[in-house]
């Protein structure tokens, strides 16, 4: 038998234990409930913000729960294609180093679509962001650069 790495053999042992569908964490028509938060306000940083009211508060969460699943979904769409060309690079090598990296890569893929099912769920039912083409729209013109420095100077971040 080929060299038997056992990091390989525990990512697929791991990989079979820890199963999960996404139908069962995030069906396809979820509706996200607006009303809750949807990450902790620590990890959100709204509660380092004391001027904000209990409304904005929940506003500035979403915002950046949404901001967060953009982020993964990015992340993982570089792991998917990462791992799925070094599992290419085993196709006549280790098998076990193959299966190993196909297994993560099909655990990649399903967080991919958590994300995606997340943010598409949050555009759905979001009253706080109109399209991309409305914003594109009213931020083009002569002045644009003012524009894009503003905006990154309003920018809040925390320590």
């Amino acid at each position: 038998m080929l060299n038997q790495n056992p990091e390989y053999q525990s990512c697929i042992q791991s990989s079979e234990k820890v199963s999960w569908r996404l139908d069962d964490v995030l069906p396809k028509d979820t509706v996200l409930d607006f009303s809750q938060r949807f990450l902790s306000d620590t990890l959100t940083g709204a509660e380092a913000i004391p001027f904000l009211n209990a409304e904005e508060r929940l506003m500035l969460n979403h915002i950046r729960s949404n901001s967060y699943a953009h982020l993964f979904l990015f992340l993982e769409e570089y792991a998917v294609a990462l791992a799925a060309q070094r599992a290419s690079l085993e196709l006549h090598g280790n098998a076990t180093h193959m299966r190993a990296l196909l297994r993560f890569t099909e655990e990649e893929l399903k967080h991919q679509q958590l994300f995606a099912r997340f943010t598409g769920a949050f555009a759905r039912g979001s009253r706080s962001s109109p399209p991309c083409s409305t914003t594109t729209s009213r931020w083009r013109g002569p002045s644009w650069r003012s524009r894009t420095w503003g905006c990154s100077s309003s920018t809040c971040t925390w320590s």
